[in-house]
């Protein structure tokens, strides 16, 4: 009698270890996956391209973090152009954008966003820490030129950074180039693609760690609640599919 009672008994903390077990194993998870969503990809830059006939400068963000960018300025009556990257690259990738808008008349500023390239940063946060680095270029052309007219091409998390800087400081014409609608979203088309239907399981438990991780709220990078704040021309450009 007291064996027959005793099986299930085993049977059910069996159970429960084993539940408890994939939980730990799938937070596990889910803080590696989160871990290498955020980390920073710094690397050396280097020197401007010959064919750019830019200079190498370092520009202070709101906290204090210095943001690198190369200056290309040949006529400081043109107007100037910003030039923001996506998601794990440097200004690099924008040299051929930036060569260009140089040969048709325009100054141009590529910058490292924040924890990429040679601008340091503890972490990379979707646009949320790296606008501050957008902004810090805006306020940087602002107070060196006030009258000079300035014009952002940002390309995904770059559009997505120049998108959350404009309540800090707002260019005056945008072209945002692959920007994301909101992060919840791009997350789980993320995840999806790589996964399958787990995909979209694996996001939400990476997003749950945004706030504790990076101390901000998802609401915070809805970019379709975002950009009608940007009171000036904007510029979409995305593929029939993310």
């Amino acid at each position: 009698m007291s064996t027959s009672r005793t099986l299930p008994a085993r049977k059910a903390r069996r159970l429960l270890l084993l539940i408890v077990a994939l939980l730990l194993l799938v937070a596990a998870a889910g803080y590696v996956a989160g871990s290498r969503a955020i980390a920073p990809t710094n690397r050396e830059v280097g020197p401007p391209p010959a064919e750019l006939n830019a200079e190498a400068i370092t520009i202070k963000d709101s906290d204090g973090l210095d943001v690198a960018a190369w200056l290309a300025d040949p006529d400081p009556a043109a107007a100037l152009i910003i030039l923001a990257h996506g998601n794990r690259s440097d200004r690099r990738s924008l040299i051929g954008r930036a060569v260009m808008l140089a040969r048709a008349g325009y100054a141009v500023l590529l910058l490292d966003l924040r924890a990429h390239g040679e601008s340091p940063g503890a972490h990379r946060s979707f646009g949320h820490g790296e606008a501050r680095s957008v902004a810090a270029a805006i306020g940087y052309v602002r107070s060196r030129w006030p009258s000079r007219k300035v014009g952002l091409i940002g390309i995904s998390l770059g559009g997505a950074s120049a998108i959350v800087a404009a309540r800090q400081a707002r260019a005056d014409a945008y072209v945002l180039e692959a920007v994301y609608s909101d992060l919840r979203t791009a997350a789980q088309n993320r995840f999806a693609k790589r996964l399958g239907a787990l995909g979209r399981i694996t996001a939400d438990i990476v997003l749950l760690q945004v706030p504790w991780r990076l101390g901000f709220d998802l609401d915070e990078l809805s970019m379709t609640a975002r950009i009608p704040e940007i009171k000036a021309p904007v510029l979409m450009i995305a593929g029939d599919r993310d």
